[in-house]
């Protein structure tokens, strides 16, 4: 708290750069500002909580694409998986093809092998491969194949 020093206007701009001068006003108890250590505290608290909060925004983005490459080569497998099952359907045995434009430097291939036959209908373990620029994956399915098994393994549906 500053005392009562009688301050009038008319005292305003009577010292030296314009500042008032005022003899015999006592500061009682008052600090103005803040120390150096405890700024250079403040600033040390705020640049941790900043190298928290950045290596956890960093941490979640890493996530983020991590999850979008799973959920794309989950997608891709799904399609794979479908036109492989037509493939077997219509009698092919074996093939490989890629994704498009769209999904560009990703491919498929797969493989049927007979398992048993009965009653004239196939049963099939089909193995399909994808493969991509960062991850393989592969996965088995089995398929009936409505034709009968001939002399080259599969004549497809009649």
């Amino acid at each position: 708290m500053i005392a009562d020093c009688g301050l009038r206007i008319a005292d305003r701009g009577a010292g030296p750069g314009g500042l008032g001068r005022v003899d015999g006003c006592v500061r009682v108890g008052e600090d103005l500002g803040f120390t150096l250590i405890e700024v250079m505290a403040a600033l040390m608290i705020l640049g941790t909580s900043l190298l928290v909060l950045l290596d956890a925004h960093y941490n979640a983005l890493g996530l983020h694409d991590t999850t979008g490459e799973s959920v794309l080569m989950n997608e891709l497998v799904a399609l794979a998986l479908g036109a492989a099952e037509s493939e077997v359907q219509a009698g092919n045995l074996e093939g490989a093809s890629d994704f498009g434009e769209r999904h560009e430097g990703y491919a498929f291939s797969f493989r049927a092998d007979q398992l048993e036959e009965t009653e004239g209908v196939t049963l099939f373990l089909v193995t399909v491969m994808v493969t991509g620029p960062g991850d393989d994956r592969s996965m088995e399915m089995m398929v009936y194949g409505l034709g009968a098994a001939g002399a080259d393994g599969y004549s497809g549906a009649s």
